[in-house]
């Protein structure tokens, strides 16, 4: 186990040290900024339009980098959305009940090449 801290800890800093290698990460929380109707509440008394964002949630991205010289690399990227639950059609009657929700999650991957 030393062995394997030791190897992994050593290629580290001659990456560091070369700098072909970068490994960066982040995550925040999107706000939802231009609404639009996803769906409707409909009782006995009422109907009343739902309004959301799909794009709104937490997001998380890691990317890592490889230069194979001073001009030319390699990145890859992954990333996560977890959106908030989106109410789509709400219906409360005495005989019919339906509770529709949209769950906005996506995953994503992307590669480039830059010169």
């Amino acid at each position: 186990m030393k062995h394997l801290v030791a190897v992994c800890a050593a290629v580290l800093i001659s990456s560091v040290s070369y700098g072909q290698w970068q490994v960066s990460a982040s995550s925040g929380y999107a706000i939802g900024s231009a609404t639009m109707k996803l769906g409707e509440r409909i009782s006995t008394s009422e109907t009343e339009n739902s309004y959301g964002s799909y794009g709104e949630g937490t997001n998380v991205q890691l990317r890592g980098t490889y230069f194979f010289d001073d001009s030319f690399g390699v990145d890859l990227s992954v990333g996560y959305l977890h959106g908030t639950d989106q109410d789509v059609s709400i219906v409360d009657l005495p005989s019919t009940e339906v509770n529709a929700v949209a769950r906005a999650r996506a995953f994503g991957a992307f590669c480039i090449c830059s010169i």
